[in-house]
């Protein structure tokens, strides 16, 4: 079975614009004057980089290594916002909060039910913007604060590493009004089956792939790795990972003959288990695409594989940006 990934891919990428609601988004809100240097040594990136305007993703690890909670940052006046992965947001604050010492300054707030947060996707994503009164949309790595009839708001887009897209936070308040701006405008919101299609085919990882099953560099997410940053729980593992070439294992997006559900195991052509489909969704076709961690030497573009009875081949590694 061969790919052509331009087709696939062709299949489920939105040709126009599309909006999201982030179920159970998580903002949190760090202030205090220690709140750049206690969130330097929590996390994977070099927060101190982090300039107003600008967005920036780091990573939470375990002592193993493995992936807690991604946190989009920025700037706002004197405090950093941090939004977490969907539903971790509470189990990040009491984790950062545990983390603090009686000398640092800093406090952790849960902001999360005051907002809601969207993604903007498709390559009219921006002009969704226009209804907030925004010109050009946001570049990556840039935020765009908003103002919403006396209140505030904001539209980043992140690294391109984590997808073509706009992330969108206003207050709870104003979004009945805005999501009837955008439906009056001809705009439909995706469903979740439309949302996951374009994610996989972007080979954006998702909660199920930012887990504690796996480390940063299997999933590919290098470029938020500082190697030059002090010390952070987990650095060890993952600087001999990525030192050592120890990375065993990798993220993949394969095309499958049939769609397959997300926990099937992944078959080499001898029959031996390889790796495990994470996230999974069908396509028009009735194929199916899916993004799986596979293991060395397996996970290399073009190799034949299996899950569940169905043939299959990967596609591509990522990350592809």
């Amino acid at each position: 079975m061969q790919a052509d990934v331009t087709s696939v891919l062709t299949q489920i990428t939105p040709t126009q614009a599309g909006w999201w609601p982030i179920p159970q988004p998580g903002l949190l809100r760090l202030a205090g004057r220690d709140r750049l240097d206690f969130l330097q040594r929590q996390s994977t990136n070099d927060v101190k980089t982090l300039a107003p305007g600008c967005v920036l993703t780091t990573l939470l690890t375990s002592p193993e290594g493995r992936i807690l909670d991604a946190l989009t940052l920025f700037i706002e006046e004197d405090s950093l916002i941090a939004l977490t992965l969907p539903a971790r947001a509470n189990q990040t604050a009491t984790r950062l909060r545990a983390q603090i010492f009686f000398m640092d300054k800093v406090t952790v707030a849960d902001e999360s039910d005051a907002w809601v947060q969207f993604d903007l996707i498709g390559p009219r994503a921006k002009e969704l913007l226009t209804t907030l009164g925004v010109r050009s949309g946001p570049e990556p790595g840039q935020l765009i604060p908003l103002s919403l009839g006396g209140t505030r708001g904001w539209a980043l887009a992140p690294e391109p590493i984590l997808g073509d897209r706009i992330r969108l936070i206003i207050p709870g308040p104003a979004q009945d009004a805005l999501m009837g701006r955008w439906r009056d405008s001809g705009v439909a919101p995706l469903d979740e089956e439309s949302y996951e299609r374009w994610r996989i085919a972007q080979g954006v990882p998702g909660p199920a792939e930012l887990s504690d099953r796996f480390t940063p560099p299997e999933l590919g997410l290098l470029s938020l790795i500082s190697m030059t940053k002090g010390c952070y729980t987990g650095q060890e593992v993952i600087a001999r990972q990525i030192n050592y070439e120890k990375i065993a294992r990798r993220l993949v997006r394969l095309h499958l003959e049939r769609p397959v559900a997300a926990g099937t195991a992944v078959l080499s052509e001898e029959g031996r288990k390889v790796g495990e489909i994470t996230s999974a969704t069908p396509l028009p076709d009735d194929g199916g695409i899916a993004l799986a961690v596979l293991r060395k030497p397996h996970f290399q573009p073009g190799t034949p594989v299996s899950a569940g009875g169905v043939g299959g081949v990967v596609m591509d590694l990522f990350p592809k940006r």
